[in-house]
C-alpha cells in the first residue's frame, strides 16, 4: 500500500502536460479532475475495479464531446504506464485549496485498489 506517498504531488506531476501556465483557478481544478479521471481509469482497468465501466463510459462520452481530449487521454494513459506505474492508489478526492495566508495547494485523498475493491464487495457491488 502507498501510505507514505503524497498523491497530491503525484497527481500534479501527472497532470503537468495538461497545463500551459496561464490557467485561472477554476481551470486548474478542471484540468486536475481530467487527470484524476484518466488516472483512475488506468487504475480501475489494471485492478479490474467495479467502477471501470462507469469510468470508461465517462471517458468515451468526454472524447465525443471534446475530440481534443481523445488525444490527451491516450497520451496520459501512456504517461501513466511509462512514468507513474509504481503508483497504484485510486484517487478518491481532489481539491484545489487556498490557505488563509493566500498560498495555494492541491489536496488529494487516495486508497489502495485492494481496499477500494473490498469496500465495494462488502456493500454488495460487483463488477
Amino acid at each position: 500500500m502507498d501510505n507514505n506517498i503524497q498523491y497530491s504531488g503525484v497527481l500534479q506531476d501527472f497532470a503537468e502536460p495538461l497545463f500551459d501556465g496561464s490557467e485561472p483557478q477554476d481551470a486548474i481544478l478542471q484540468k486536475l479532475k481530467v487527470a484524476e479521471l484518466i488516472w483512475n481509469h488506468c487504475i480501475a482497468e489494471e485492478y479490474q475495479l467495479p467502477v471501470f465501466a462507469a469510468l470508461d463510459k465517462a471517458i468515451r462520452e468526454s472524447n465525443v464531446m471534446h475530440p481534443e481530449m481523445k488525444i490527451a487521454f491516450y497520451l496520459m494513459r501512456e504517461l501513466k504506464k511509462a512514468e507513474f506505474s509504481e503508483y497504484k492508489n485510486f484517487i478518491l478526492k481532489t481539491e484545489y485549496r487556498i490557505k488563509p495566508d493566500g498560498s495555494k495547494s492541491i489536496y488529494v485523498e487516495s486508497v489502495a485498489p485492494e481496499i477500494f475493491k473490498s469496500i465495494y464487495e462488502q456493500i454488495g457491488i460487483k463488477k
